[in-house]
């Protein structure tokens, strides 16, 4: 994701670096900055966080503001994101008999240098608009973080990891992006034992932090498509979205090669039917494939679910199954 773009513009410094490790040592320290001077024009906080050049590493983390009690009438927070994209005012949150403010959003809305600013209304109800300052989101540093560190790992040990890594995401996602490939009825592209490399990740990443095998196999293509050597622009793939479901979470069954009911899993797909598959999927060749296209592949697997915003306390951006495909599913 590219850098913030506004910043030279807003005329904010860069000063210092701030790495906040926990969630709750972040709070701990949330209210120890002082904003701006008053001004007739400008909201004014006894302190707020995170200051410029904080490093954000936690998945969720709060924009907060220490006002004045007497001249507080509500808390608006926004921020702009490493593109220059403005989020709308958000509404913040405070609780009774303090004067602190509060809006959580996470850290799954990109990794970059972010700008924040908060408003708020004088007695005769005129709207105060803070300064701006900066942040950093170090989304390595979180869950997802920690499993890339392993899938990078994998790659630097096997090269060739990379490369098919991107191919088990692409295959992965040509019906749902949900975990499961089919090898019942042969293993055309080697991937039994790329999926096999991934095993002990998929399940620190079950166990230790929720994340399904799904969301693993998505995030080694990207990985893999980051690393590859084929990358010669050094091209960012991000992961913007997580929650999709392993397919024998919500299917059963799956069919062996002689068409006896099985157990879905990584290597036992479900053979979903054909108006669930796109023409990108049906038609797409995987040797002809750029790994600018991969994104696309994903989003087409992702076809189906429902992709909940980024939305403050809500958490990450998160994949849901919405009512159509739970029918589709369990049929």
């Amino acid at each position: 994701m590219k850098l913030l773009t506004s910043i030279a513009a807003l005329c904010i410094p860069f000063v210092k670096s701030e790495r906040v490790d926990s969630y709750g040592a972040y709070m701990d320290t949330a209210l120890d900055g002082d904003m701006a001077a008053q001004t007739a024009t400008k909201a004014y906080a006894l302190s707020s966080k995170p200051e410029t050049g904080t490093i954000i590493s936690v998945p969720d983390f709060a924009l907060s503001v220490k006002m004045a009690q007497e001249e507080t009438k509500g808390v608006k927070f926004q921020y702009v994101d490493p593109e220059g994209a403005a989020s709308n005012w958000m509404e913040g949150e405070s609780e009774s008999g303090t004067n602190i403010w509060t809006y959580t959003i996470s850290s799954y809305v990109g990794p970059g240098i972010y700008s924040w600013k908060f408003m708020t209304t004088d007695k005769d109800e005129k709207e105060l608009i803070s300064d701006s300052k900066t942040f950093e989101i170090d989304l390595d540093a979180t869950q997802f973080g920690d499993l890339k560190q392993m899938i990078i790992d994998n790659i630097n040990e096997n090269g060739d990891l990379a490369e098919d890594y991107v191919k088990l995401a692409y295959q992965d996602c040509r019906d749902k992006c949900d975990g499961c490939v089919d090898l019942v009825h042969g293993d055309k592209y080697r991937l039994s034992s790329v999926i096999d490399s991934l095993q002990t990740i998929w399940d620190i990443a079950r166990n230790d932090h929720g994340i399904s095998r799904a969301d693993v196999f998505t995030f080694a293509g990207l990985v893999g498509a980051e690393m590859s050597r084929s990358n010669t622009n050094n091209e960012k793939f991000p992961m913007k979205w997580s929650g999709r479901p392993n397919c024998e979470d919500v299917i059963y069954p799956c069919y062996s090669s002689d068409d006896s009911p099985i157990m879905c899993g990584p290597k036992v797909a479900p053979d979903y039917s054909k108006e669930m598959i796109s023409s990108l999927s049906t038609t797409a060749d995987y040797g002809a494939l750029t790994f600018s296209d991969l994104s696309a592949v994903q989003e087409n697997g992702d076809i189906g679910l429902k992709k909940v915003p980024c939305s403050g306390k809500d958490g990450p951006c998160v994949i849901k199954a919405d009512s159509n495909y739970q029918i589709f599913i369990g049929s």
